[in-house]
């Protein structure tokens, strides 16, 4: 499992590219707010705020505008990136897991890359 991690974690730094291998930074931020504006569950809301997130972090900062675009629409996924910051490795791993399982592949993929940076630390 945690080779699995630190495969996914690697294509979410952008070490190893599946699917982006010939677009720009721009072109992966569209697709994120694409992906966020194809979803069913999220209000209107909380599309206009991750459009803000995107619009502050810019192309400049894509890891940092998806990842505080998925906190805004997931309950506890901030409280499950601060974990794997922290000491309690156990902790980490069931709050980030969930995540990490998830069907919304850009959450997946960052949160498997919490998870497999928590690991090699």
């Amino acid at each position: 499992m945690r080779i699995q991690l630190l495969i996914l974690a690697l294509i979410a730094a952008g070490f190893v590219n599946i699917g982006f291998a010939e677009e720009n930074e721009t072109d992966v931020l569209n697709s994120f707010v694409e992906h966020v504006k194809s979803l069913k569950d999220v209000s209107e809301e909380a599309n206009k705020e991750v459009l803000e997130v995107v619009d502050e972090y810019g192309a400049d900062s894509v890891s940092d505008a998806i990842t505080e675009s998925l906190i805004v629409l997931n309950a506890g996924y901030a409280d499950a990136i601060e974990a794997s910051d922290g000491d309690d490795v156990d902790r980490a791993l069931q709050t980030l897991q969930p995540f990490a399982d998830s069907t919304d592949k850009f959450l997946a993929a960052d949160a498997s890359f919490y998870l497999a940076r928590m690991l090699m630390n």
